[in-house]
């Protein structure tokens, strides 16, 4: 009985630590501005160019990101990566929440079974 619980400890702390680390790449690509990147010519020769960066949040001109949201009322890929992004990082905080419950307080009846389906949400709205 010792050898399960000590698999069972172990492996609820690698998904602990998968769910933190994914949490934290989450917050990252929320936060920047690095989604997709475009080039436009500058000037009458061509010559120089401006660098836009986008992101699912904000936007970027030339290495500078900007800390404002932009609007996407009307660009409805942004608008439904935005959406995903944000049910993606709560899924991952609940099933987060619910794992750590378990393993500190005690056994949970039916919990595998919402804590995969929380698992499973996060990873497929964030993928």
């Amino acid at each position: 009985m010792l050898c399960c619980d000590t698999i069972g400890n172990i492996l609820r702390l690698a998904i602990i630590v998968g769910c933190i680390a994914a949490l934290i790449f989450q917050y990252l690509s929320i936060s920047s501005c690095n989604f997709l990147e475009l080039e436009s010519p500058v000037g009458t020769e061509g010559l120089s160019f401006s660098r836009t960066s986008i992101g699912i949040f904000f936007v970027g001109t030339d290495s500078e990101c900007s800390k404002e949201p932009y609007d996407v009322t009307e660009d409805s890929f942004a608008r439904g990566a935005r959406y995903t992004s944000i049910l993606s990082v709560l899924c991952g905080m609940i099933a987060l929440g619910m794992i750590s419950f378990e393993w500190v307080c005690c056994k949970i009846c039916c919990a595998g079974c919402l804590e995969g389906l929380m698992l499973s949400a996060a990873w497929i709205l964030g993928w």
